[in-house]
């Protein structure tokens, strides 16, 4: 009698649960939410890996379960930059076309994808909005040290849809079309104070490459003048901290792949004040201290060859770009563990 009771006790539970369950169903939204940010985050590490052509396609199937205005616009912003990378032009056209449209005629609009979604790469911002040589020698200091990559926006400003489109427009030799869209966002950067000076060297530094390539010298003297007075009040003394830092990094002749590391830092860093120039220099320093050792740091190699790839077509040299891509896909990659084991060998200042 004693286990007839216990076994109706235990059925009664049981039932109790499944009326639970069925009381809380999932929701169809969430459901759909976690797909898309399943697809989006496949993409993004398609996309660190420089594997274009995967991250396009998982972007398409994530644009299919995208339910929110932000996760669909998000997704066109990151779609455009991988069809940038593919050179499908037409497409990325379109593509950001459908950002710009998406965000509307405000004066300033943010994109901002839902919480939780993964940023695209690795923030530099700890190194690129530096404004003293003290800060900066500390990032640079770290051991071991942090790869950094170059980061997509987020949260993505109309600002930052403006420069890209433009840099596309550019790519495309629509020249008259990227001056209209760098100069609008230079217009649309000057309503947000706290953020301008960092637009303004990015922005002039786009000017400068494009008057370079229509051959407009007088105008591009005046804006090189203008980019250099803005990228000092971000960062003064620029020039001489920057000599001063590769100095430094010169004490870590012994360890390439740890003089590399911190070169690839400093070239963003010079990307991201809008002196290409020296950052293309460095790029070619810290690819070449890793050549120095074949079949190893194949990651961290790709990761640099990345880099500088989209610095490249930053400056309007496409061929180059999809060469030094080529590349990255056949370096190769170490297991992160390994790769952090030999990061935590290297010496300190």
């Amino acid at each position: 009698m004693k286990t007839s009771k216990k076994r109706l006790t235990q059925k009664g539970l049981l039932v109790g649960c499944c009326l639970a369950l069925n009381l809380l169903p999932i929701s169809p939204a969430i459901a759909q939410d976690a797909l898309w940010r399943s697809y989006y985050t496949s993409a993004q590490k398609a996309y660190q890996q420089g594997n274009f052509g995967e991250a396009e396609d998982l972007l398409l199937t994530a644009l299919n379960a995208a339910t929110k205005t932000d996760e669909s616009l998000s997704t066109y912003y990151y779609l455009a930059q991988v069809c940038v990378r593919r050179q499908h032009f037409a497409d990325a056209d379109r593509n950001f076309k459908i950002v710009l449209d998406g965000l509307g005629t405000k004066t300033w609009a943010v994109l901002r994808p839902p919480d939780g979604t993964p940023d695209w790469e690795q923030s530099p911002n700890n190194i690129r909005q530096t404004e003293d040589s003290t800060a900066f020698h500390s990032v640079l200091k770290r051991k071991p040290p942090q790869l950094l990559t170059i980061k997509l926006a987020k949260p993505i400003t109309i600002v930052d849809v403006l420069a890209d489109f433009g840099t596309l427009l550019q790519l495309s030799k629509r020249y008259p079309e990227a001056e209209n869209a760098y100069r609008q966002a230079l217009v649309l950067s000057d309503c947000r104070p706290d953020q301008a000076t960092n637009y303004e060297v990015r922005l002039l530094q786009k000017l400068s490459v494009l008057y370079q390539l229509e051959g407009r010298t007088a105008e591009g003297e005046a804006v090189n003048q203008q980019l250099a007075l803005a990228r000092n009040e971000s960062v003064p003394d620029f020039d001489q901290l920057v000599s001063d830092t590769i100095k430094s990094l010169d004490r870590f002749g012994g360890n390439r792949h740890s003089q590399a590391v911190r070169l690839n830092n400093l070239a963003l860093f010079c990307a991201t004040h809008g002196d290409y120039g020296k950052a293309q220099s460095l790029f070619n320093r810290a690819v070449s201290c890793l050549n120095e050792q074949p079949g190893k740091h194949g990651k961290d190699r790709a990761l640099i060859l990345n880099n500088y790839s989209d610095l490249l077509l930053a400056m309007g040299r496409v061929s180059e770009a999809a060469n030094v891509n080529r590349e990255a896909l056949s370096a190769g990659y170490l297991p992160d563990e390994q790769a952090s084991e030999i990061l935590q060998k290297s010496p300190s200042y």
